[in-house]
């Protein structure tokens, strides 16, 4: 069995986003879900873990990303976990772009990757070139079996 780790970031209610004047694709929660909707139909094979990066039981994320996480294969992680312990214990590392744990991973020889739903970072190949940039499900998929 493939244990994975994955780090996101937690889908703000659009309605926060709105009120704070704030709009990025990476935080909008369609684009979260997509994220996390197709490491969850990985092979099952793998085992999947979630770590948050803050407790997500508050008014002001996404109602879609908080069901979406309790009905899916993840296993939950605290959020107050050490992320580079975390890191320690997996071989393989998929995080939102562009987190910096994946540099951490990286500093680990960790396989990891970023995985990009949104599109929009499609001019950031040159600046990331140690980690790979992942943008289909399909090169996923062979990424998690390599």
């Amino acid at each position: 069995i493939n244990s994975i780790l994955v780090f996101d970031t937690i889908a703000f209610r659009r309605s926060f986003l709105s009120s704070h004047n704030y709009y990025c694709y990476t935080y909008m929660d369609y684009n979260i879900l997509k994220f996390l909707n197709d490491i969850n139909n990985l092979e099952q094979k793998n085992s999947l873990y979630l770590k948050t990066k803050r407790n997500f039981n508050r008014k002001i994320y996404s109602k879609k990303y908080i069901k979406f996480i309790h009905k899916s294969n993840f296993k939950l992680l605290d959020y107050r976990y050490d992320p580079e312990e975390l890191i320690m214990k997996f071989d393989k590392i998929i995080c939102l772009p562009f987190s910096s744990t994946a540099y951490i991973a990286k500093k680990f020889n960790k396989r990891v990757c970023f995985y990009d739903v949104c599109g929009i970072h499609k001019d950031f190949d040159i600046y990331y070139k140690d980690i790979p940039i992942i943008r289909s499900f399909s090169e996923l998929q062979k990424w998690c079996i390599n």
